[in-house]
């Protein structure tokens, strides 16, 4: 961008400053506003748009007159003016048109449907990622939700395209306490997001642009304004719809109760839900399983058209509200769910959560792996809020379920796989119990406190790794990545020349005589190295979900996976031998009160050995024919 070429810089510097003398800006404007009474408190600007047209008339098309400090920024900011979707402060044509909000305005059922069926489409899709400002905040009742009373409709207006006739209780009664219930779930879901289990603006978004979620209102005040719209549905409000004896009544009526139902149930499974320690999950499973039969209710009432009942309301939403939102960047162009899209993320969201109640019925630690190793596996992908309530649910305040120390869940992880003598995490009180040998009582205690080190430096790795699961797939892989690293440093710390050595001469181990010489258990390097070799496969394996290898390196990938597999499998043959070898000798039995491998143990080993096999065989053989196309 340049002076006009054609024109002396000079020259046109001297006619730029006569035009703004003739311009005459500093001219008293007062008549010109005094004429108009209501025009008192606009600002007294001036129509330059002649002048600048005169001015401009010499310019070529990409010609600027501009000053010495023009930047970027400036470029950028004069790009945006005028243009509709940068320029929150521009007046389209279709606004110019369109009819203001009545808030007085009295429904009719059919209305109130088509606003409550519109709003959980905005909530599902908030659920799905998108922002508040052009989803919840859209709808215009949400604002004034508060203000939603009968003193509203006194000596209001009469309004042609409303039914006057219409009870003003299906505004003031069931579309309130439908909204109030939606904010009060939408803060829930705010509280839990903002702990900081997922990553903002990519899984979810909980900027609230200032507008308050009626943080204050007691919930049990919400819940007691939805059951009354119910009582109030069934008592009158069902009367007056069939008075009016439209055809479809009964389909109203329906969807209009089974969506209050729904709203209060959803609405308790997230009180229960936000409970600290788990300590309400089974009542939360009760709301679950109601909230399950409802939606497919309203599910299976699409085979009757009775998602497509609600009628639009002319101004109860309003999707260009983030222009009076104060927002960093312009909003980029969304799609809604549609009432079926809805009902599906929607019961997705709930398995979900339902899921995750039923992981406090702790089994195994291994068990407990293998549900998140499932749950963050499955197609769809799980929504962003059950992942947080997920990772909530199992580590919070370092309690595992609400419930289970981190020492109790590696001491159960590790003895399920390796089976390590029972001194190795025996409570304290058998620790310091008497002994008729000193030795042993001493050995005992320094056992104790090298198990308790290791388990303070697996505790972190662990945790990252099943928080890790709670994530989304992509974060998933680059998050393991990371933490393998820890787990590599953690096998050296328990490696055999460092705790496991350790712990062999204080139990006085005797080894197996194997072919390649004396083997030893190393119960807790075993167990980490058996992790770690885990960790890397999940690594390798997810790079396929997410298409981030190329053609050409899937034989080199399937060939590493393969050799991968095949030391995961010589590892657990080693464990095996050693869990059902009875190598210990009587004193050793005597003193540390070692017990037979559990039947769980084996089976564990024998399924994860099996497992690994068929895994094996499944990378080989691929490998193997595109060796062989690539020949």
């Amino acid at each position: 961008m340049t002076l006009p070429s054609e024109l002396p810089k000079d020259d046109l510097v001297e006619k730029t400053q006569v035009a703004l003398s003739k311009l005459n800006l500093t001219a008293d404007q007062t008549e010109e506003y005094t004429e108009n009474s209501n025009s008192f408190l606009l600002p007294q600007y001036k129509d330059i748009t002649k002048f600048l047209d005169e001015a401009t008339d010499e310019f070529e098309i990409g010609q600027l007159v501009h000053l010495e400090s023009f930047g970027l920024y400036d470029a950028m900011s004069s790009i945006e003016i005028m243009d509709p979707k940068m320029d929150s402060g521009m007046i389209l044509d279709s606004d110019l048109n369109k009819p203001p909000f009545n808030l007085r305005a009295r429904l009719k059922p059919k209305e109130v449907l088509g606003i409550i069926d519109h709003l959980f489409n905005c909530e599902m899709t908030w659920h799905s990622g998108h922002s508040l400002s052009q989803t919840l905040f859209t709808c215009m009742y949400f604002h004034h939700v508060s203000e939603l009373n009968p003193e509203l409709f006194i000596n209001s207006p009469n309004d042609d395209s409303t039914d006057s006739d219409s009870p003003i209780e299906f505004v003031i009664l069931v579309l309130k306490s439908y909204v109030l219930g939606t904010i009060k779930c939408c803060h829930l879901v705010w509280d839990e997001m903002t702990k900081g289990n997922v990553y903002e603006e990519e899984d979810f978004s909980t900027n609230k642009y200032g507008i308050s979620m009626y943080e204050n209102f007691p919930d049990s005040q919400c819940i007691k304004l939805i059951e009354d719209a119910e009582a109030w549905m069934e008592q009158h409000g069902c009367k007056w719809i069939r008075q009016k004896g439209q055809h479809d009544c009964e389909n109203v009526i329906r969807a209009i109760l089974s969506r209050l139902h729904l709203r209060k149930s959803f609405l308790l499974v997230l009180l229960h839900m936000s409970q600290s320690h788990c300590q309400q999950y089974l009542q939360a499973q009760r709301h679950l399983n109601t909230s399950m039969q409802l939606l497919n209710g309203i599910k299976e009432g699409a085979s009757i058209n009775c998602l497509n009942l609600g009628v639009d309301v002319s101004g109860a939403f309003d999707p260009l509200i983030n222009r009076k939102l104060v927002s960093q960047t312009p909003p980029r162009p969304i799609r809604l769910l549609t009432m079926q899209e809805s009902i599906n993320e929607m019961m997705n969201m709930l398995k979900s959560i339902n899921a995750t109640c039923e992981i406090i019925n702790y089994k195994s630690a291994t068990s407990l792996m293998n549900f998140l190793v499932y749950h963050a596996s499955q197609q769809p992908p799980p929504c962003a809020f059950s992942r947080s309530i997920l990772q909530s649910t199992i580590c919070t305040e370092n309690r595992i379920l609400g419930k289970m120390s981190m020492f109790q869940l590696i001491k159960d992880s590790v003895t399920e796989l390796t089976n390590p003598p029972y001194v190795y995490f025996a409570p304290k009180i058998d620790i310091n119990a008497s002994s008729k040998d000193d030795r042993i009582d001493e050995n005992r205690s320094e056992i104790s406190k090298l198990v308790h080190n290791f388990v303070d430096s697996t505790v972190k790795p662990l945790t990252d790794l099943y928080r890790i699961l709670c994530h989304n797939r992509s974060r998933q892989r680059r998050n393991m990545c990371k933490v393998l690293t820890d787990w590599d440093l953690l096998q050296e710390e328990a490696s055999a020349e460092h705790i496991d050595t350790k712990l062999q001469s204080l139990t006085n181990e005797e080894p197996i005589i194997t072919e390649e010489g004396p083997s030893y258990s190393f119960h807790l390097s075993s167990w980490v190295y058996h992790r770690k070799l885990v960790l890397l496969e999940d690594i390798l394996f997810l790079g396929f979900e997410l298409d981030l290898y190329g053609t050409h390196e899937y034989v080199m990938i399937y060939w590493y996976i393969d050799y991968l597999l095949g030391v995961h499998y010589q590892h657990l043959e080693r464990t095996h031998m050693h869990v059902t070898e009875n190598k210990k000798s009587k004193s050793q039995q005597e003193n540390l009160r070692s017990a037979p491998p559990p039947t769980s143990t084996v089976s564990l080993l024998t399924s994860q050995r099996m497992m690994i096999i068929a895994k094996q065989d499944i990378c080989r053989g691929i490998h193997r024919v595109r060796f062989i196309i690539i020949i």
